[in-house]
């Protein structure tokens, strides 16, 4: 079950991101490369989501498509991880990798990301636990549960 996960991940573009500080949730939306279960994005280190992410780490993700004709043929991933802004010169190369692979961007080199003068920064969650929803694969309002 793990491959559909990744083959849709694959698919998508656009990722859901809850994180949390004292004065509760927050959520935003990201644009997101994978590899295998491994998400990437490119954000604002001062955005709030980023502040949260480098004071906990700790984020829930979605990630959903549905066939407006059919409503019965739904995907989704839902799940938690940790994630954290990449440093490591191998770390970032994996995640620029990435993105260029599923959404064809290269709008940052990793010498930018490393020494500071690139206006985003390189995150990457590791999931933990994975909700796979898939009408089709898995029959209307069932769901396949995966804990990394």
């Amino acid at each position: 079950m793990s491959e559909q996960i990744v083959t849709f991940l694959a698919s998508q573009q656009l990722l859901t991101i809850a994180t949390a500080d004292e004065d509760g949730p927050w959520i935003c939306n990201v644009y997101f490369a994978s590899d295998d279960l491994t998400l990437y994005f490119l954000s604002m280190p001062e955005a709030r989501h980023s502040v949260h992410i480098k004071n906990s780490g700790n984020v829930a993700f979605s990630t959903a498509w549905f066939d407006p004709d059919n409503m019965k043929d739904r995907k989704s991933v839902q799940g938690r991880g940790e994630c954290t802004m990449l440093t490591e010169r191998s770390d970032i190369e994996a995640g620029l990798a990435a993105l260029k692979n599923q959404l064809g961007w290269e709008h940052v080199s990793a010498d930018a990301l490393l020494d500071g003068s690139a206006e985003v920064s390189l995150y990457r969650i590791t999931p933990s636990y994975i909700k796979y929803w898939d009408d089709e694969l898995l029959g209307e309002e069932q769901t396949f549960e995966l804990e990394v």
